[in-house]
């Protein structure tokens, strides 16, 4: 089992992690020979799922994995360690990667090369992690979701936030609804008080394996899930995407997929949570 690589664009791959450690702190990560995936594994019927794939060749120079599993190494990391080991590159020259041991701990060894003061100085960052067995590997996958009824480019994501702010402290619901003629409502019900907010001339993506809508364009369609779940994927606006995609399935799930800032970048992070059923 072997992994180097030497990065490129290592800003790129900290606002995938950055992103990542605002709704968790261990994550699932795969290396695979063109594609590194992240995944944070929730129930399909409670938690909030993400999962992001970066291709290789947007981060990497260089770059080789080998192992029995089809050239895939899985393994669980604190994000918050490689989090702050990313952000120490800032000024980096060189940063390379390679799968080692320290003591018997597998661990991912980061060499930090820094120009400062016209001298060279190397920064070396050792972040353990815990191999996983192929099968357990094999068995991350992107999460089966209903096909949406309805799919649509969301306001910016800190617009958003901030009125989700508001409302969290007024329910644990939020209804999430919208329609193919560029329409999105967020809004909250309870025995004192309702609000709702309506944004308008939306547009609609194109989704692949999506058909067009068997259904009058103006009919919404809605999703209630947890606000505090809601507020988790959120906190993720401090990344720069360049659109949020909803996709909704009436009374199933609500998917988020933020798309990168780059318009020739394919890496993006997806974001699933299961609609509440009432009791």
């Amino acid at each position: 089992m072997r992994f180097k690589a030497k990065l490129s664009d290592h800003q790129r791959l900290y606002r995938v992690v950055h992103a990542l450690e605002k709704v968790t702190k261990v994550c699932s990560i795969v290396i695979a020979p063109t594609t590194i995936s992240f995944f944070v594994v929730g129930s399909i019927t409670s938690e909030l799922s993400v999962y992001a794939h970066v291709p290789v060749a947007l981060i990497c120079d260089e770059y080789r994995v080998e192992s029995m599993n089809n050239n895939q190494i899985g393994f669980d990391l604190q994000l918050s360690h490689l989090s702050r080991a990313l952000k120490s590159c800032s000024n980096a020259q060189e940063v390379n990667l390679r799968l080692t041991k320290k003591n018997g701990q597998p661990t991912i060894h980061m060499q930090i090369d820094i120009l400062q003061q016209l001298q060279l100085m190397t920064v070396i960052q050792e972040l353990p992690i815990n191999l996983l067995p192929g099968v357990v590997t094999n068995d991350l996958q992107d999460p089966s979701w209903p096909p949406p009824d309805v799919y649509i480019l969301m306001p910016r994501l800190r617009t958003i936030a901030k009125l989700v702010d508001s409302m969290k402290n007024l329910s644990d619901t939020i209804t999430i609804s919208a329609n193919m003629s560029g329409e999105l409502s967020l809004g909250i019900v309870t025995e004192n008080v309702t609000l709702n907010t309506r944004f308008k001339d939306l547009e609609h993506p194109h989704l692949a394996n999506a058909s067009g809508p068997p259904h009058p364009p103006e009919d919404f369609f809605e999703v209630s899930i947890d606000i505090k779940k809601f507020s988790r994927f959120l906190a993720c606006s401090e990344v720069d995407a360049r659109h949020t995609i909803c996709c909704l399935a009436e009374g199933k799930s609500v998917v988020f997929h933020l798309m990168s800032d780059d318009a020739d970048a394919a890496e993006k992070l997806t974001y699933c949570l299961p609609a509440l059923i009432d009791d």
